[in-house]
């Protein structure tokens, strides 16, 4: 306000002294907030222990950094108080704070004070369930995630992972993302997903990604990427086919990945702090081709693994920048998927759908000779396993559909040189 309507008009604003009051520091919000507390627990009948007020200076520094000291904490403990009071409790404690912190922050509780423990112990044989055929890939983001989201984290300002998915379309980089997203949240849409290749036009992309400066028509809409942050601080970031974004919106990704804040058309901060940031991109999956057996499916020897990633790699230290390549905690590799790989996806495909019939009382047998066949169809080198569950859908789903009247049970066999379906037990 103060720049909009005094700074402007030079004859109003030399009438007034400016006074700058600077943020306290935690130890002068310490002292701030004792003498806060006798009004605190007077109004709201309840006794603040010394634990809630050094929960809530622990964790200032951490959440909604877009606020400041000491407000943010007086916040906190206010909101605490009224709650220890609804719930006619007499005593406001740690994890009273905790709480409410958890829910500013669209933080689960067990993760505002860091605890992987209980919760990341299984994340590894979790996404590989859902992810096949990429254990080192998924082995790699499950070590960074416990790292990055536990109590060692290497500066609590940065975000909680920046890492690039290199591989051939159709293998499971998207779906990692995805997995990641439902292992954290409950849910795999509790992301945010934007196709790079849609910003290639340098100055426009920019502004569509963090939004037009002040007094521009269409400012106050904010940007894509900036305002879906600023309401979802804790989540995952996709930023697919990063190799099609323009060079110079990529430079604006430099700050966020090593400071954990990008600043938005209008002047304020953003922050990653609490976000993964994925990206995916197919470069040098040409190099794929050379370990591709005759059907297109691919080997997973040891010394050609290695070789691909030192391809791939080769090919994305041409594409990007070295300063941008460092901020990235890790370049990950996914490599083509072999027969036995793409037997599990379909098998996986199979069993949802087999799931989705049995509540609706229905059955799906699926013979040995039909899933060879779908494995073969459904698989192809230039769109991996994307393709698959398209001809699920024609060769499965379809005629089930079709037909769903006809019996409560069917079964999908291979005779003859085609896929048939047949209705109702022999």
């Amino acid at each position: 306000e103060y720049k909009e309507y005094i700074q402007e008009d030079e004859a109003l604003s030399r009438r007034f002294r400016t006074v700058h009051v600077d943020e306290p520091s935690i130890e002068e919000t310490r002292r701030i907030l004792y003498n806060v507390r006798p009004r605190l627990e007077r109004n709201y009948s309840v006794r603040l222990l010394d634990e809630a007020i050094d929960t809530a200076l622990e964790m200032s520094p951490r959440y909604q950094r877009h606020l400041h000291l000491p407000d943010k904490v007086i916040g906190w403990l206010d909101t605490a108080a009224v709650r220890a009071e609804i719930d006619r409790r007499w005593e406001v404690k740690d994890q009273d704070v905790i709480e409410v912190i958890s829910q500013a922050s669209q933080i689960p509780k067990d993760m505002v004070f860091r605890d992987v423990g209980d919760r990341f112990k299984e994340i590894e044989s979790r996404l590989q369930r859902r992810v096949v055929g990429q254990k080192k890939a998924v082995r790699t983001l499950a070590h960074r995630l416990v790292l990055n989201k536990g109590p060692l984290k290497d500066g609590f300002d940065r975000p909680d992972g920046v890492l690039m998915f290199l591989g051939p379309t159709g293998v499971g980089k998207t779906e990692l993302a995805k997995a990641i997203a439902e292992f954290l949240f409950g849910d795999e849409k509790k992301m945010i997903r934007i196709d790079m290749s849609e910003y290639q036009d340098g100055g426009v992309s920019v502004d569509k990604l963090i939004g037009m400066p002040r007094g521009i028509v269409g400012s106050e809409r904010g940007g894509i990427l900036t305002e879906r942050l600023r309401d979802n601080p804790y989540t995952v970031l996709l930023l697919d086919e990063i190799e099609k974004a323009s060079p110079y919106l990529l430079n604006l990704f430099l700050q966020a990945f090593d400071e954990g804040w990008i600043t938005d058309g209008r002047g304020k901060k953003v922050f990653l702090s609490d976000a993964i940031i994925i990206m995916t991109s197919n470069l040098g999956s040409d190099n794929f081709k050379k370990y591709m057996k005759p059907l297109g499916f691919g080997t997973k020897t040891l010394a050609d693994i290695k070789q691909i990633n030192r391809d791939v790699i080769k090919a994305a230290e041409e594409r990007f920048s070295p300063e941008f390549r460092n901020r990235i905690d890790e370049i990950v590799v996914f490599t083509p998927l072999t027969q036995d790989e793409v037997k599990q996806i379909a098998e996986l495909y199979l069993s949802t759908l087999r799931k989705q019939m049995r509540r609706q009382g229905k059955e799906l047998e699926i013979s040995e000779a039909a899933l060879v066949h779908l494995v073969e169809k459904g698989f192809s080198p230039a769109y991996g396993a994307r393709f698959l569950k398209r001809t699920i859908d024609e060769l499965v789903k379809l005629p089930v559909t079709t037909r769903w009247k006809e019996a409560d049970y069917f079964l999908a066999d291979f005779e003859d040189g085609e896929m048939k379906i047949k209705a109702g037990k022999p």
